[in-house]
This record gives C-alpha cells, structure tokens and sequence, in this order.
C-alpha cells in the first residue's frame, strides 16, 4: 500500500541488484543478434540483417551509445518498478531514428476518462514540477503483467517486498555488527584496583596480559590475576546467529521470485555434463525467453508493425527477432547425449 516507484528504483542493491543483472546481461547478449524476419504475402519468409529500424535500435542514442547499454538499462527498470518507457526519436519524415529512455518513476500515463492512454507525462524536474507532454504513439512503454491493474506494470521487486525490506535490514545490522566488533571476546573485572589512578591501574593491567598472554608463542600460559578478579566470556545470543543464518534463506527466496536458479549466482557442481547443460536450457527458457518476449513483443507492436515507423509493400508483416537464449545446436547435442 506504500509502494512508490522512485523508492524501489533507488533499491538496486545486494540480491535485487545481482538477480537483474543476471538477466540484463543476458538480454544484452541477445540483443547483439537483432534481425528482421520479414514474411512476404506468399507466406515466403526472409531474413534482413541492414535496415533504418535496425540501426536506431543497435545505436539508439548518445548516452547509452549501445542497444545492449539501453536494454540492461530497460530490465533494471522493469525488475524494480515494472514499467520502463523509450521515447521515439524521429528524423524530419517521421521515421524512428533513436530511442531515448524515460526514468519511470518520472513518467506518468495520460489517460481519458475512459481510461484510453493518449501520451505520457514527464516531469525532469521532479513529479509536481510542469510536464512535458508526449503522444502516446511517439513513447514505447514497457510493462510486466499486474494483476491489479491494466495501466502500469508489477515488478519482481515489488513481489519480493517482503524479502527485500528483511535483506535490507540484515545488511544495516551486519553493517553495524562489524563496525561494533570492537567489543571484545572477555570481560576481566579486576579486583583491588580503585581509587584515582584506577585508569593507570587498569592500563598495566592490560600492557601485562598483552606482554605474557598474546601471541601463538604464548598459547597455553597460565593466567595470574590480582585477588577477587573475575573473567567472563562473551557470547553471541542464539537470536543473533539465528538472524544472520536468516540472510542466505531471504536471498534464495528472492531469486526464487527473479525466476533466477541458485546456480546462477552461487556457482554449484553438477552431477553430469548433462545435468548442466539440461539447467542451464531451463534457466533460457524459464527465465530469459520471457523477459525477451516482453520487450521484443511491445516494440513489435509499437514500433516495427506500424508501417508509419517501418514502411514496407502491401502484404509484408516485419517482425524483430533474435536468436535462441537457448542455441539450437546446444539442444541437439543435449537429446543426442
């Protein structure tokens, strides 16, 4: 109920940060092999490899410079907020020349009262500044699947909120648990030392138990303290180890919701090669496939079907394509072993 999308933006951080960045990277792979399937009014399909549109996606603009820069940039996006929105770049024709990306906690839908998306609002000066409008047809707005709404997507951050806020608190006490180490192992009360040169008391106290007690060559000495002095160790609680073994567990169950396998960021043997090979095509199919799919099809939709982008002749359909997150060759050697 107090989900705000510049907090969960500025939430890339521990697990969060390393689960996105092993599907962006991912992504970006992929995105080296762009192409245009084109399918001809005979049913005749075609592979184009040079075109326009081709060009402003592998160069979409001067800041990320790169597609594969810009698609990392898209899933961060989408894993923390689950919107993210390109802004299409036109020559004088109107046709896509580049891409520049919105920050979508800066970006707002425009919509009619009949909840008819007619453009985007920005606000680069912060929400509650003045906007600049932009049309709906000029703005390519990504968005994971929200089961409460049709407007704006729901991210895996926000479905791992939970997880997330514990990990966070985890690390601020680790964080703390370190930095207060200082504390020490034992307790020595020494007794018969008071008076006003207690401190000085104490600080040669201390010189000669560092003096005959530190150091391997000391291990095992005996200890001889003034009469009535106590030692007592210091333990940690069963409730802090508790709290510390709780990380790894809140980590895997936030994978668990990036559909990202433990393998993949806590490297594992495997029984077999082909055991490998067999959850390493999960991970393409179960993981990446989708996450393509969700930004390949909305620019399908958006930009390379719409022959006011793309022309093309009557008959002609274009799609942007790319190859297998799982090569073929890799499957067919995987059923042959």
């Amino acid at each position: 109920n107090t989900w705000d999308e510049a907090t969960a933006a500025s939430k890339f951080t521990g697990a969060i940060y390393v689960a996105n960045l092993r599907v962006a990277n991912r992504l970006a792979k992929l995105w080296s092999t762009n192409w245009l399937r084109a399918t001809l009014a005979t049913g005749e399909e075609r592979e184009i490899e040079r075109a326009q549109i081709l060009d402003a996606i592998r160069h979409p603009n001067p800041i990320d410079r790169t597609g594969a820069a810009l698609v990392k940039r898209t899933w961060f996006w989408l894993g923390t907020t689950g919107n993210a929105y390109w802004y299409v770049m036109r020559d004088a024709l109107g046709a896509p020349r580049g891409f520049w990306p919105f920050f979508p906690h800066l970006t707002r839908l425009v919509v009619t009262p009949g909840e008819f998306i007619v453009g985007v609002n920005y606000y680069p000066d912060g929400l509650g500044a003045e906007p600049d409008f932009f049309p709906i047809e000029d703005v390519v707005h990504f968005k994971l699947e929200n089961p409460n709404e049709h407007l704006y997507g729901y991210s895996p951050l926000r479905a791992a909120a939970y997880e997330t806020n514990t990990a966070d608190a985890i690390r601020v006490y680790e964080s703390n648990w370190f930095k207060n180490q200082m504390r020490p192992d034992y307790v020595v009360s020494v007794g018969g030392v008071g008076g006003p040169n207690m401190m000085g008391d104490l600080e040669r106290v201390r010189a000669r138990f560092r003096m005959y007690h530190q150091g391997a060559r000391r291990f095992g000495e005996p200890l001889f303290l003034p009469p009535d002095s106590k030692i007592q160790q210091i333990q940690f609680s069963l409730a802090d180890s508790q709290f510390l073994e709780l990380a790894g567990a809140t980590e895997d169950r936030i994978f668990m919701i990036h559909s990202i396998p433990k393998w993949v960021v806590k490297p594992e043997g495997f029984a077999t090669r082909s055991a490998a090979t067999e959850a390493k095509i999960e991970f393409a199919e179960d993981t990446i496939e989708p996450a393509a799919a969700v930004i390949y099809d909305t620019l399908n939709v958006c930009v390379i079907n719409d022959p006011r982008n793309v022309p093309r002749p009557d008959g002609v359909e274009l799609e942007l394509c790319h190859d297998s997150a799982a090569p073929v060759d890799v499957e067919f050697t995987h059923a042959d072993a």
